[in-house]
């Protein structure tokens, strides 16, 4: 995941190698998904369970998302642009895992 965010500056290193992250991150991907990078709830899809138009605001292709795709020529699994659309969302949204994991506590959704 660290190559997600050197690639893309608008997130402030990987969230999953920062150890201080890495807990509630995995939290909210546990809460929301059960780590199942395919699993679907209604509209809502993948480890962070993003809607299609939330995936596209936070750059990527909804084919990227759920089959993975091609970055700098090299393949790359689905789960890679799950995380960098997550990571963008939650840092736009929340600032850090923490807080969005926080926000899930009180309002069981982040």
């Amino acid at each position: 995941m660290k190559e997600a965010t050197e690639q893309h500056h608008d997130v402030p290193g990987s969230f999953w190698s920062n150890v201080t992250y890495r807990d509630d991150i995995a939290k909210i991907t546990c809460y929301e998904a059960t780590f199942e990078y395919h699993a679907q709830n209604a509209s809502h899809f993948g480890l962070f369970q993003m809607s299609s138009p939330l995936i596209a605001n936070e750059g990527v292709k909804f084919g990227q998302y759920w089959n993975g795709g091609t970055v700098h020529k090299v393949h790359v699994g689905a789960t890679w642009f799950q995380c960098l659309a997550g990571e963008r969302y939650i840092h736009a949204r929340y600032g850090t895992p923490v807080a969005a994991w926080a926000h899930e506590e009180n309002y069981g959704w982040y």
